[in-house]
């Protein structure tokens, strides 16, 4: 991860992920970006990705997937995953 930009703390729809872990609906969504430093081939490529304290990093293969979920509060979020880690790079 070279660099990031935090897009906002979603909460997805149990309709779409059904499961009795309220943590694993919650998630950080950014927009991560290559600076060519490792690959110059893929400097300036921009991608969506998210972060959810059980699943770790997954690629969002589809932007417009946030549109289905709430944005809730980085506060909101912080509650929804008490007790599990959030590395201080997405706070």
């Amino acid at each position: 991860m070279e660099h990031i930009k935090i897009l906002g703390y979603f909460r997805e729809s149990e309709v779409v992920n059904p499961t009795s872990n309220e943590a694993l609906l919650h998630f950080i969504a950014y927009e991560n970006e290559c600076n060519g430093t490792q690959n110059e081939k893929l400097k300036g490529k921009k991608w969506v990705e998210g972060y959810n304290v059980i699943d770790g990093h997954f690629q969002l293969i589809d932007r417009d997937y946030l549109v289905s979920c709430k944005e809730v509060t980085k506060e909101d979020y912080l509650q929804a995953t008490k007790g599990y880690n959030t590395p201080d790079i997405y706070l």
